[in-house]
């Protein structure tokens, strides 16, 4: 099955457009919210244990001063006491006597007390802290020598309600602080890949063709030394460049004045061993062997000045004519150029595709042409069409297989090289440059040309056209309909 060309495929496409501007803010919203959340963890724990401890101090000494007061109450009841405590202190109060138990309240009583804190010896305290109806109280039990134990219970409701506004509050500017870092983060981050960004529209620019475009130099640090290296590796490259493009120009004005020239005096020398072919029965035997080598010496160097010329043409990125063309049509032409028997046209279905037909007839022939040249026959040309969803026409591929030896190893990789011969004898058959014309013709159109199979008994060369692409601009042209005759 063919494969669909590369250049006919969808790019790929990031997910996301600027992945590095993205990691420098979340790298800096990270830090941010790091710092700010490890300083309200701290903040929260030290605010907490020192509100916590100064309340249990401060309950305790409340505690402490009022049973020491009531100490001093001799021959007073422990009603009375109870009541005299009560009043002294911000807590509820349970008296725990070896009568009983009397208490301030009547959530509070001898069983809301913990086993620890009945057991608390004359003159000692003992403290605890308990939740009673979903309220925390820090519970303190002062025990006087007389046997009788007042247990305090301190209310933390304003403490907790305290602290839970402290984390609210911190929590809050956490989340400020986030966004703020976000903010930041992308402003830092767009202004400090801003120099890259331009950077990159540059070399942009240059490789378009607009090899003017320069970086502009701002300031004195890390980027604008970028930009200045950038700019001198702009220049030369465009200095080399404009070297090689002048030397190019220069070789091709020499290839099609040179052959130019050569044609018309090799055009006269082979009517003239043409007609001396024809003759050639009359010619003494010592002569006739002559004839015939300079007749073939004449037509191969005529064909040599023709693909001179043909490749000065495609040198010079003449233009191309894009119409619908009909790969039918096209092979049916080939065949009837060489008119061999041992030829095989395999196109069934008439695949249409938008190219030029010189071009495209050029790319195939040539390759027919070194099949016969260079392998041996039957000759067999595949055209296969497929469509192509993105563009809405269809792209092809022409197989063009002979029956030889196959190409060596070592020679595959060169075998589109201008003037490269596997066999490099003088009278070793072709110019060298058949397949370097079909590829350069290929790329004019948009096409390629690729070596796919060879082995014992085969090669395979595969032409490849894309569907409706303008070719060096690489701009995607309407598909027009297939006219069928």
């Amino acid at each position: 099955m063919a494969l669909r060309p590369r250049s006919a495929r969808e790019p790929r496409r990031t997910s996301a457009r600027h992945p590095f501007r993205r990691r420098i803010t979340l790298a800096f919203v990270g830090v941010a919210a790091l710092t700010s959340g490890l300083l309200a963890i701290a903040t929260v724990g030290a605010v907490s244990a020192y509100r916590q401890r100064a309340f249990r101090d401060e309950s305790e000494q409340q505690a402490r001063a009022t049973a020491a007061f009531l100490s001093g109450l001799t021959g007073t009841a422990p009603l009375d006491r109870l009541v005299a405590s009560y009043d002294g202190v911000d807590a509820e109060v349970v008296a725990l006597t070896p009568d009983g138990s009397m208490s301030s309240t009547p959530r509070l009583s001898e069983r809301t007390v913990p086993a620890t804190l009945r057991s608390t010896p004359p003159g000692g305290t003992r403290a605890t802290t308990m939740t009673i109806a979903g309220v925390r109280r820090y519970v303190v039990a002062v025990a006087s020598p007389d046997a009788v134990t007042l247990v305090f219970y301190f209310s933390m409701r304003t403490l907790d309600d305290g602290l839970y506004e402290l984390r609210a509050i911190l929590a809050a500017g956490w989340l400020l602080s986030v966004a703020v870092a976000l903010l930041v983060g992308q402003v830092m981050a767009q202004r400090t890949l801003r120099p890259v960004a331009t950077a990159a529209r540059t070399a942009r620019a240059i490789r378009s063709g607009d090899l003017d475009a320069r970086v502009p130099v701002l300031g004195d640090d890390e980027f604008a030394l970028l930009a200045r290296e950038f700019n001198a590796m702009a220049d030369a490259l465009q200095a080399k460049i404009t070297e090689i493009a002048a030397a190019h120009d220069r070789e091709r004005r020499f290839t099609a004045d040179a052959a130019h020239d050569l044609l018309t005096p090799l055009s006269a020398l082979v009517s003239a061993a043409t007609l001396a072919e024809k003759r050639v029965a009359e010619a003494p035997p010592g002569l006739r062997r002559v004839i015939e080598l300079i007749a073939g010496d004449a037509r191969r160097t005529a064909r040599l000045a023709e693909e001179l010329l043909d490749l000065a043409a495609l040198d010079a990125e003449r233009s191309v004519s894009l119409a619908p063309v009909s790969l039918r049509d096209v092979l049916a032409d080939v065949a009837a150029s060489f008119g061999r028997d041992d030829l095989v046209i395999d196109a069934a279905a008439d695949a249409v595709v938008v190219s030029d037909v010189t071009c495209l007839t050029r790319v195939v022939g040539n390759l027919v042409e070194n099949a016969f040249a260079h392998g041996r026959p039957p000759v067999v040309v595949t055209a296969c069409g497929l469509p192509d969803e993105r563009s809405g026409g269809s792209y092809a591929t022409i197989d063009v297989a002979d029956h030889g030896e196959g190409i060596p190893a070592e020679h595959r990789g060169h075998v589109f090289e201008r003037f490269y011969k596997a066999d490099p004898a003088r009278a070793a058959p072709g110019t060298g440059l058949g397949l370097a014309i079909a590829q350069e013709s290929a790329r004019l159109i948009g096409a390629s040309v690729e070596l796919v199979t060879t082995g014992p008994g085969r090669t395979v060369f595969r032409v490849t056209v894309p569907p409706a692409i303008e070719p060096t601009s690489g701009r995607e042209l309407a598909p027009q309909p297939a006219e069928h005759g």
